[in-house]
């Protein structure tokens, strides 16, 4: 088995609308322009302090020639809009040192 970082609109699409179908209540109507107005919000917050983390990261479990997708978790780097008002720096920590499990599936054969 191998790790791979999903890169493209495609594979994203696909990865989010597995953990759609496999977890209740999770909603992958167009996660494109929703990761889009996350990395411009951390963008924000890192200017002029270095390099945002990226938005939203996708991870893919795949067999060794990556021809088979076992599973997927999709990460996010938290923001919240409150605190990078009261507290940037403390804003800008918590986005570069967590991530948050946004959506998680195993491939079911």
């Amino acid at each position: 088995m191998r790790f791979v970082e999903i890169e493209n609109e495609r594979g994203e699409r696909f990865v989010h609308a597995g953990v759609a179908r496999a977890v209740v209540g999770y909603s992958a109507e167009d996660p494109i322009p929703t990761k889009a107005r996350r990395q411009s919000h951390l963008d924000a917050i890192f200017r002029g302090h270095g390099r945002a983390p990226a938005a939203s990261t996708v991870l893919a479990a795949t067999d060794q020639n990556g021809n088979e997708l076992y599973g997927a978790v999709v990460l996010d780097a938290p923001f919240y809009a409150t605190l990078a008002v009261q507290d940037p720096e403390r804003a800008r920590a918590l986005a570069q040192l967590h991530r948050v499990v946004a959506g998680l599936f195993v491939a079911d054969a």
